[in-house]
């Protein structure tokens, strides 16, 4: 079990992560969020493990934006309550300096004719309600300061980041098998340019003798395949991006079967295992 770390890294961070996903679905979509939930993180895995980067973007982002929200709201919610308090508190405010301006006036006129007494007693209780809730407001202080406040968000969006991130090398690490069944080991690229690069002859060549690789069963599967989509790159009006795209490989990877004998002599980067399968298979189906 070699890769156990990789698969303990996967099971904390997915439980981690369904158990505020979970949580965000059900309130928003009722139970059927417990299936939306596990399938998001299902089929992130997947996509990552299949290496289908653009899809396990996306899908990873809807998965960690359920967590997000759920975590931060909370927060944001105490944000709001600090802003509702803020206006209320600006509104007493303002209804104390009316009162006590009405309180003025009614004194002045009480002091002329009577009949006042009533609406002074009505103006001095509104008075003294107003400062009391002023009093209970000022009294309760923000728990948080909104700079801290966002702080924390910061935080636990970086945490679920990081897990999500982790999450992802952990897949990557695990053995990807390819096609046609057989396991590509990550450093599939790299043995490949080695392994195909040791053996060398010496040959005479614009009449001088130079040391040249050796061509391999490696090298004579790329130059056969390599054939066989130039004989196909007229279909594609010359354009080597839309075989790639067909072949589902990278552009630079149809450039390095082309080059094959070239960049192997010149020590470069040359075409991977899984590219050149993936080459062969669609030439399968020419």
């Amino acid at each position: 079990m070699k890769h156990w770390p990789s698969i303990l890294i996967i099971t904390i961070s997915a439980l981690l992560m369904q158990w505020h996903s979970v949580a965000f679905w059900l309130e928003y979509t009722g139970y059927t969020g417990v299936g939306f939930s596990l399938a998001l993180e299902v089929v992130a895995l997947w996509l990552w493990w299949k290496r289908q980067t653009m899809l396990a973007v996306v899908a990873s982002a809807l998965l960690v934006g359920g967590p997000l929200f759920q975590l931060s709201a909370p927060v944001m919610e105490t944000l709001t309550r600090n802003n509702t308090n803020q206006v209320l508190v600006s509104s007493y405010e303002n209804e104390i300096k009316q009162l006590t301006h009405s309180l003025i006036q009614y004194d002045s006129n009480s002091n002329k004719r009577i009949g006042w007494s009533s609406r002074i007693d009505r103006a001095q209780q509104d008075l003294s309600d107003a400062r009391t809730k002023l009093r209970g407001l000022l009294s309760v202080k923000s728990s948080e300061t909104s700079t801290r406040l966002y702080l924390i968000v910061l935080m636990q969006a970086l945490a679920l980041l990081i897990i999500m991130r982790s999450q992802i090398i952990a897949v990557k690490e695990l053995p990807f098998i390819t096609e046609n069944g057989s396991k590509q080991p990550k450093d599939s690229k790299q043995k490949t340019i080695k392994e195909s690069q040791p053996v060398t002859k010496v040959v005479r060549k614009d009449g001088q003798l130079k040391r040249v690789p050796v061509l391999n069963d490696f090298d004579k599967r790329v130059i056969a395949v390599a054939e066989k989509m130039k004989k196909q790159l007229p279909s594609y009006n010359g354009k080597q991006r839309r075989l790639a795209d067909d072949v589902k490989v990278r552009p630079a990877d149809i450039s390095m079967a082309f080059r094959h004998e070239e960049k192997k002599e010149s020590g470069k980067e040359i075409v991977s295992e899984s590219a050149l399968i993936r080459m062969e298979q669609a030439m399968e189906r020419v």
